[in-house]
């Protein structure tokens, strides 16, 4: 299997499959623009009209990542792992545009408005009243995620104890991720 992208030769793997048989494969290619791809099948069999198949790749698109923080190394570090993140850092008392990113991350402070975008509380409440504290639990166990929501991508939290958090109630609508013997965290 040979892969071009705008007419260059980018990828090359071998494959051997018997007949009907699928596999997956990975091919590697980056796009930062829209690219037409193209990839084709080395092979001699009855019918030669389905081995090449012809696509476009979107343009790439980092996600632009605003952290509020007064301060966490972890946090932000854990962010500027994956390149496919392009992560701002504003301290609470800076002012920020939250319109400008495709998801803001608020990290122990609370936002005086809600985002217009996609929002992430870290032991912070939203402005919107949608979410508040009534208390703490410790030793909390995670006993729910919801593992089809993007977020939760590559994310594991399966035996994992929390030494202490908070106890929360919800407004209907508000879409949990992880909950604990106790409540959603």
């Amino acid at each position: 299997v040979e892969l071009f992208v705008d007419d260059v030769s980018v990828d090359i793997k071998e494959v051997k499959l018997a007949p009907q048989e699928a596999a997956p494969l990975i091919l590697n290619v980056s796009s930062e623009r829209q690219q037409k791809v193209m990839l084709k099948l080395d092979v001699k069999d009855a019918l030669s009209v389905d081995n090449t198949l012809y696509g476009v790749l979107p343009e790439f698109h980092k996600t632009k990542i605003l952290l509020v923080t007064s301060g966490n190394y972890f946090l932000q570090q854990a962010l500027n792992t994956n390149p496919q993140y392009d992560v701002t850092v504003q301290k609470p008392e800076e002012r920020y545009d939250t319109t400008l990113y495709d998801v803001v991350i608020f990290d122990s402070c609370n936002p005086p408005l809600t985002p217009h975008t996609n929002a992430i509380y870290f032991n912070c409440q939203p402005p919107d009243g949608s979410v508040t504290f009534t208390g703490e639990h410790k030793d909390a166990f995670i006993i729910d995620t919801d593992t089809q929501h993007p977020i939760m991508n590559y994310t594991k939290l399966e035996n994992i104890v929390i030494a202490k958090c908070k106890t929360m109630a919800i407004s209907e609508g508000v879409k949990v991720l992880a909950e604990t013997d106790q409540s959603p965290i």
